[in-house]
C-alpha cells in the first residue's frame, strides 16, 4: 500500500485495540502511544506519565 520507509504513531484517547486510553491517576495523566517505524523494525507501545 505504502513504498518507502514508514512512520506510524497513534496515542488512545479512547481504548482501542492498539493503545489503551488516556488514564487518571490524580495528579498525573497516563499515555498509551504504539509506534511503528518500517525500515528501522520498531514496533512499540510507549507509556508517558505527564504532570496535571
Amino acid at each position: 500500500m505504502v513504498k518507502g520507509d514508514v512512520i506510524f504513531c497513534a496515542t488512545g484517547v479512547t481504548d482501542g485495540d492498539l493503545t489503551k486510553g488516556v488514564k487518571d491517576l490524580g495528579n498525573e495523566f497516563e499515555v498509551t502511544t504504539f509506534a511503528l517505524h518500517k525500515s528501522k523494525k520498531i514496533n512499540k507501545i510507549i507509556r508517558n506519565i505527564y504532570n496535571k
